[in-house]
């Protein structure tokens, strides 16, 4: 026996015809049906949202985007890590506070004895012109960490223009802002990061700098990854966390699941003098003569 196929509409209009059943339970079986079809829907539709826009802010952040989804966004930047030294600096120490008609203090002490820099290179990985966005801004987690189990976390971004007729950086601020809803600013050492026009449309790089080197506060001078005795070894990673795009005012977020291993770079620093090294920029020659925290980058 073929089966026979009965559509929504006539079905309703075998329910109408049938005098046994009576009001309530005409209404029953139709907001079974309702709720049938909904849940249908729901099973149809695409698995998960790749994105939250700025008028979605307010859900939980675990919920901005799907593990699986991301993959499927490529990094729209390559980093490639050029320079890197942790260690004592001899100079520095103290600063003048540039706010000292708001805050009662005329100096300043350098964050820390023991500081960092860390110098990358940047280049585009898409084509500007096939983009639909004025602008994208690209977020990436970078750590320090020792075998004392001391850890520097910074949070970095990059962010370029993909319309060549976009020339307004100030409007830049609506993207930057998103980044609070990705990270938590009680968990960072430093926030950093660069804008520059046309790095896609020019094909060109740019260098920049992240690090607790030139960080100054009210507070005694800490001893940073030099607090628990003299480190052994120094680790430094660089992991994508999420991309946020720019259209108009508005905004959409793609965030990164860390454990994509991809999307991870670490490297190790070496032994140098009573610091550590990671030196693609200078030659060996010339480190012992230089102040290792100004590197010609």
């Amino acid at each position: 026996m073929g089966i026979q196929k009965l559509n929504l509409k006539s079905y309703i209009q075998r329910l109408l015809n049938l005098k046994k059943h009576s009001k309530f339970t005409f209404i029953f079986l139709l907001f079974v049906l309702i709720i049938c079809a909904a849940f249908y829907t729901v099973l149809t539709q695409n698995e998960s949202t790749v994105f939250a826009t700025s008028n979605q802010i307010g859900i939980a952040q675990d919920n901005l985007i799907a593990t699986e989804q991301m993959q499927k966004v490529s990094a729209q930047f390559s980093i490639d890590v050029i320079y890197a030294y942790v260690g004592p600096r001899t100079n520095y120490f103290t600063s003048g506070n540039p706010f000292s008609d708001e805050m009662p203090l005329n100096q300043l002490n350098a964050k820390s004895l023991y500081p960092s820099l860390i110098c990358l290179n940047v280049t585009s990985n898409f084509e500007a012109y096939s983009e639909l966005y004025d602008a994208k801004l690209e977020i990436y987690q970078i750590q320090l960490s020792s075998n004392t189990g001391l850890l520097e976390n910074y949070t970095y971004f990059i962010a370029t223009n993909c319309n060549p007729f976009f020339k307004n950086a100030d409007s830049l601020e609506l993207a930057v802002s998103q980044i609070d809803t990705i990270i938590n600013r009680q968990q960072i050492d430093r926030l950093t990061g660069n804008f520059a026009y046309n790095i896609s449309i020019d094909n060109h790089s740019l260098i920049g700098r992240v690090g607790s080197v030139g960080m100054y506060n009210s507070i005694p001078s800490e001893l940073s990854l030099w607090k628990n005795g003299e480190p052994e070894t120094i680790t430094l990673s660089i992991s994508r966390i999420a991309l946020i795009t720019l259209k108009g005012t508005e905004t959409t977020i793609f965030k990164s699941p860390l454990a994509l291993s991809e999307d991870t770079i670490q490297l190790q620093l070496e032994k140098f003098g009573e610091g550590f090294i990671y030196n693609k920029l200078v030659p060996s020659s010339q480190l012992s003569e230089m102040d290792l925290f100004q590197p010609p980058a």
